[in-house]
């Protein structure tokens, strides 16, 4: 009778372990185009310089840090 009890709380426990559920993680893909990533990091950069000088850039330096970064990109 012993042995019973003991057989079957181990085969219980077995049995259960498959049981587990897994959770199911969906990923998402964004795929950005090189104008959309030069776009971001200038006006990223463009804003830190901002900050820290309190100057603007002119169009002349934002187009040449834009172009730079697309060129990277590419």
């Amino acid at each position: 009778m012993i042995f019973s009890a003991v057989a079957l709380v181990a085969f219980s426990f077995a049995g259960m372990a498959n049981e587990i559920e897994e959770e199911k993680i969906e990923t998402i893909t964004l795929k950005l185009s090189c104008a959309t990533i030069a776009a971001i990091q200038t006006m990223v950069a463009s804003e830190a310089h901002c900050n820290e000088t309190g100057n603007d850039w002119d169009s002349w330096t934002y187009n040449f840090v834009y172009e730079t970064y697309y060129t990277q990109c590419s």
